[in-house]
């Protein structure tokens, strides 16, 4: 709660971050008051028109991406501030020959390696929702 805390006496407080930020922070976001797969086809909208248009909007086309991501790894029906369990579910699947780092929890195939870790041999890696990680 310290990271509401701080943004709470900050410019950039809002209702968002103090309604979801809680949500967040337990988990307890399977009770939607919009749906993630709702707000992934309203970004496909905006970013479709806007590149009818000759636009590209830069920001919006990431919101898109993640939210498609989201979308693809079973969080539509979840509130939209689920998105952020991309962030803790995509990391770098390593096999361990390739890995002499600490072995995070939670790896399904093969070794996850700690991208942070110092002196890890492992090579870069591309993982399965597009973000790049360094072991």
């Amino acid at each position: 709660m310290l990271v509401i805390d701080v943004i709470g006496h900050s410019g950039l407080d809002s209702d968002y971050v103090q309604t979801k930020g809680p949500k967040m922070i337990s988990d307890d976001l399977d009770t939607p008051s919009f749906h993630c797969r709702a707000a992934a086809k309203d970004a496909g909208l905006i970013t479709d028109a806007a590149r009818a248009a000759g636009l590209r909007l830069g920001i919006a086309e990431t919101v898109r991406e993640r939210l498609h991501a989201a979308v693809r790894d079973g969080l539509g029906r979840a509130d939209v501030a689920a998105v952020y369990r991309l962030s803790r579910r995509c990391h770098v699947q390593l096999t361990d020959s390739l890995c002499d780092g600490p072995i995070r929890r939670g790896a399904s195939k093969g070794a996850t390696c700690d991208p942070h870790r110092p002196g890890c041999g492992a090579t870069e890696q591309r993982t399965t929702c597009g973000h790049r990680g360094v072991g």
